[in-house]
């Protein structure tokens, strides 16, 4: 009982900025973009740079599947 949340009940999600250089964290396709967008609720759109698949284009993401592009 209580307002005691059991352990893992949080989501966390990365704090990410318009300009950020991100790619996805676990994909078996290597895809590189910049963050053009903040949406609501933890979502991104993303300018992608590389990848076969996302190349050439916008899409909105998650920031529980990308992370800072190190370096």
């Amino acid at each position: 009982m209580g307002c005691e949340k059991p352990e893992g009940d949080t989501m966390t999600t990365a704090a990410f900025q318009k300009g950020d250089r991100i790619e996805f964290k676990e994909f078996p396709e290597a895809a590189e973009g910049k963050i053009v967008a903040l949406w609501k609720r933890g979502f991104y759109k993303v300018a992608w740079e590389s990848g076969l698949t996302y190349q050439g284009k916008t899409t909105v993401v998650s920031g529980n599947v990308i992370r800072k592009k190190a370096g």
